[in-house]
């Protein structure tokens, strides 16, 4: 999972440094929630983020293990629930309306076709 070259990037993507990298990849686990198969492995340091479109909230994260090398994410910064307790417990929101899906990406040339 090292650093990607600049020239890997396509138009409008690039790479991230760490501390950018550190805020998406924990903003990531934020919204998947500790249940989420993914955030074991987030939490072992095997998937962080290592780029984005610069146009949108779109974070491409590298995976040791999974289905592709890299995986594309649309974070969604939900807002926390503020209301009292008492809301929150007779009409939860439902978990699943936040919860942002993993697109299996197999290199870093193939964001080309996602403009974010």
């Amino acid at each position: 999972m090292g650093n990607r070259d600049a020239d890997d990037w396509p138009e409008g993507w690039g790479a991230l440094d760490a501390a950018a990298a550190a805020f998406f990849t924990a903003q990531l686990a934020r919204e998947i929630g500790p249940e989420h198969p993914v955030s074991a492995e987030i939490a072992a340091g095997r998937m962080r983020a290592v780029g984005k479109f610069w146009g949108s909230d779109d974070v491409v994260f590298a995976m040791e293990r999974g289905p592709a090398p890299f995986v594309l994410v649309h974070l969604a910064f939900p807002e926390p629930d503020t209301r009292g307790w008492l809301a929150r417990k007779l009409r939860p929101r439902p978990a699943s309306r936040y919860l942002p899906a993993l697109v299996p990406v197999a290199r870093i040339a193939d964001l080309a076709r996602y403009c974010g």
